[in-house]
């Protein structure tokens, strides 16, 4: 442990979790090592998970009470998604794999991860980047599918051998000293994104229809550094999990 990480102790209740979680977010500090996989930290993303339930739950009573006002809010592309298996896999597992790599797993501050990252989305965007240049024809698109494919592949086996070569290396001590700047910038980041879920409307206005975004992106960018990516990945599964699973038995009782 330096100066800049700090080391967060095991929580044994919901209450004394969501205290510390308080207190990170108050003032982020990136702690010294992950917790692992173990039972006390699954135990950690389940009460995490709750969390996130309670404050979605106080979100939508909001959004309910807004609507009953008389304002009619922007419509969410993903109410016209069609709901089929595929669908479903993509924004239970997959969007979740892709994102927590993309906006959490560098929240850790080492060089390894950093790296892997940017090998993986530049393996995985090149193939099909060059592929455009021969235009959008069926020849063009049967390219980019393959070179995408590859591309992909190769970014996994490049972003593999970085992790393995630059095992066990602390994190950079200037990311350290910068953490929460980080740490806040990756929840913000998240959140924008899902701007795009919104067709209509200014983005600034927009904003606030991207809070429960942020606050999993806080939830999840908590969770990652204190017990590793793969909770980050796991709660972001959940709570999207979750989420479907609301919306699809709403269909079925409408």
């Amino acid at each position: 442990m330096t100066s800049e990480t700090t080391s967060l102790a095991p929580t044994n209740s919901a209450p004394e979790q969501w205290r510390q979680f308080a207190a990170f977010v108050k003032r982020p500090q990136l702690p010294h090592a992950v917790r692992g996989f173990t039972p006390a930290a699954l135990a950690s993303v389940l009460r995490l998970l709750l969390l996130d339930l309670m404050l979605m739950a106080v979100l939508l009573l909001i959004v309910v009470a807004v609507e009953k006002a008389g304002f009619v809010l922007p419509e969410n592309v993903l109410s016209s998604l069609d709901l089929n298996i595929g669908m479903v896999l993509l924004i239970v597992i997959g969007a979740p794999l892709m994102e927590e790599a993309l906006f959490r797993s560098w929240l850790s501050g080492k060089s390894s991860q950093i790296l892997a990252l940017i090998a993986l989305v530049v393996l995985s965007m090149g193939g099909p980047f060059l592929a455009g240049f021969y235009g959008m024809g069926d020849e063009a698109k049967e390219s980019i599918a393959l070179l995408g494919g590859a591309g992909i592949l190769l970014g996994i086996a490049a972003a593999g051998f970085i992790l393995w070569y630059f095992r066990g290396r602390a994190p950079m001590g200037w990311f350290a000293r910068h953490f929460r700047w980080f740490y806040y910038a990756s929840a913000l980041a998240f959140a924008s994104v899902h701007l795009t879920n919104y067709t209509e409307g200014n983005a600034l206005l927009l904003l606030p229809l991207t809070i429960p975004q942020f606050i999993l992106g806080l939830l999840a960018g908590y969770t990652r550094v204190v017990n590793g990516f793969w909770s980050a990945v796991l709660l972001h599964a959940s709570h999207n999990g979750i989420a479907i699973g609301i919306v699809m038995a709403a269909a079925q009782a409408a």
